[in-house]
Parts: structure tokens; C-alpha cells; sequence
């Protein structure tokens, strides 16, 4: 006699044979499912809570904006009101150090140059005329550069002179790329101001009309690049003291054209490519990355890429 039963997945009864048959079928096939299955539905599982964790907080955890990204005026604005009112350095000698490096490359090879000047002048920027002091000036050793020769090192002088400008000016004629001596005499001269005899005004408004005229007398050259360059000369200039250098980057935080960067207080802004102290010396307009100390506004570092990709001037001021 034949048994049959009925089971829940099939549409017909099973002999006794049938379902000892099918139950042997089931226990093999049973642990498989179980071993391949389970942790996939694990995994699925435990991406799907990490993906809550993730993205959904849990209820009452706080939530928290981004940080606000200040804008170039704002960071100008905060430098020129710590520039305000940062102690004003002692009459007297002011001790300037200006390291550069050059990196030159022409049809006869790559030239790197490094030069080190060290200034002791008087404080303030009074009349525009001769101002003594001690000038120390060296070429340097360079850093290795590769494919680069380095300038041999020597020094250049080392005394008091009656012009610390002009002395400058003449030993620098001897290195290729040796940067200016940042002070207002230079500006004045380089940039046509129209009266070289008197002094740089303190206020912002006053400031900008200066430089503006400096724009009327120089109609060749670019005006957004020349108004950044006198601001990045200023702010460098160790004559300067803090009224005008507040000027100045109240003046900056007005002007347009200036990025940004992630690193600290450094903007990317218009600047003119100036091999000599005139602006027929170049002048081409290019771009510039001015670091500023925090507290004092002082220009510490500029960086200066050529428009043809030649030249490259990396000047540290302490």
C-alpha cells in the first residue's frame, strides 16, 4: 500500500519514496543557501545601517553648518585693522632682511639666482628724497634646481651709504633679476608720480587718487596690475610705517581681481612683471601670490610667475 502526502509546495501527492527522496534533496541543498545567503544579506544589511548612520543623524543631534568662507575684502578689511593697530616700530634704524630667488630661463640655459639685502633706514616715508643708512647686499648660494646653474656667490657691498636706493640700484645692475629695494622713492619714480617730492598720502581716498594718477601717466601698462604691484610695494616697503600700510589694504579690500588662497592670508592678484626700475623694464601685466602677516599686514612673501612661463621670483621679506 502506497502512502501519500500532500506538501505545501507541490501541486500533487508524493509517494512515501518520493518525499524520503525529496527530504535527502533538501538537506543538501539547505546548508548551501544558508552559507552563500546569510552573509550577503548580513552585508546588505549592514550597508544599509551605516548608510542611515551616515546620512540621516540621529534625532536631536545638532547640526552643524559649514564653515562661512570670508571674501578677499573681508580678509583686507581684518588686516587693515590689525595693521592699525599693531605697536609702530621705534624711530631709528629699521632692520629690513630681503631674501629672493630667481629662476631664469633663455635660449642659453637656466639661471638661478639667489640675493640677500639687508637695509637699516630711518622709519616713515616723510619727503620723498635721499635716505642714508647701512646696506649689506650678497648673491647667495641657490637652491638646487634641476637643469638650473646657480649664480656663484660673492658679496656685493656692505657699508653706509648717503642714498640707500640708489646705491642698490647701481650694484643690482651686476644681477640679473636681483629685485628693486621696495621703498616710496622707487614708486615714485617707477610709476610717474607727479610730484616725486612729496610724501604718500595716509588716508585710503587720498591714496587711490595718487595711485590713480600714477594709471594717467602710464596709459601702456595695464591699471589693475599697476595699482596691485604699488600696494604689494608698500606693503613691503621696511619705510613704510603702519597708517600708510593700513591705507593700503583698506584700499585693497576696494579693488577687484583678487583670489583667495587656501594657504593662510595669500591672494592671487594682477600684478606687472617688472626686470628693471623702470616700467619700459618689462611692465607686462601677470599675476602675483602676496602672502601678508596676520598681525601686522606686512607683506612676508611674493611670488611672481612670468606671462611666458620663463621666470619665476619667489622674494621673502623679514
Amino acid at each position: 500500500m502506497t502512502t501519500s502526502r500532500r506538501d505545501a509546495d507541490y501541486a500533487y501527492d508524493l509517494t512515501d519514496a518520493e518525499q524520503h527522496t525529496l527530504d535527502q534533496l533538501r538537506s543538501r541543498v539547505r546548508p548551501r543557501r544558508k552559507r552563500y545567503l546569510a552573509p550577503a544579506l548580513a552585508a546588505a544589511a549592514a550597508a544599509a545601517v551605516a548608510g542611515a548612520v551616515q546620512f540621516w543623524p540621529a534625532p536631536g543631534d545638532p547640526v552643524v553648518p559649514p564653515p562661512a568662507v570670508a571674501s578677499p575684502a573681508e580678509v583686507f578689511d581684518r588686516l587693515a585693522a590689525a595693521a592699525a593697530q599693531a605697536p609702530e616700530r621705534p624711530a631709528g634704524d629699521l632692520h629690513q632682511r630681503t631674501r629672493s630667488t630667481v629662476v631664469s630661463r633663455t635660449a642659453a640655459g637656466c639661471t638661478v639666482t639667489a640675493t640677500t639685502v639687508q637695509t637699516w633706514t630711518a622709519a616713515g616715508t616723510g619727503p620723498l628724497g635721499a635716505v642714508p643708512g647701512r646696506l649689506a647686499a650678497e648673491v647667495t648660494a641657490a637652491p638646487a634646481t634641476e637643469g638650473c646653474r646657480s649664480a656663484a656667490p660673492r658679496r656685493l657691498f656692505d657699508g653706509t651709504v648717503s642714498d640707500v636706493d640708489a646705491k642698490w640700484a647701481e650694484l643690482r645692475r651686476g644681477v640679473p633679476g636681483a629685485p628693486s629695494y621696495t621703498n616710496p622713492r622707487w614708486i615714485a619714480g617707477t610709476f610717474g608720480m607727479p610730484h616725486p617730492g612729496t610724501e604718500l598720502p595716509s588716508g585710503p581716498a587720498d591714496l587711490g587718487e595718487r595711485i590713480a594718477k600714477m594709471c594717467r601717466n602710464a596709459p601702456e601698462v595695464d591699471c589693475a596690475a599697476l595699482r596691485w604691484t604699488v600696494i604689494g610695494q608698500l606693503l613691503s616697503s621696511p619705510e613704510v610705517g603702519r597708517a600708510h600700510r593700513a591705507a593700503a589694504l583698506e584700499l585693497a579690500a576696494g579693488e577687484p581681481g583678487a583670489v583667495l588662497l587656501p594657504a593662510g592670508d595669500t591672494f592671487r592678484v594682477p600684478y606687472l612683471e617688472l626686470r628693471g626700475p623702470r616700467l619700459t623694464d618689462g611692465g607686462r601685466a601677470t599675476t602675483a601670490e602676496l602672502t601678508l602677516d596676520p598681525a601686522t599686514g606686512k607683506l612676508v612673501q611674493r611670488v611672481i610667475g612670468s606671462t611666458d612661463g620663463n621666470r619665476t621670483e619667489v622674494t621673502r621679506f623679514g
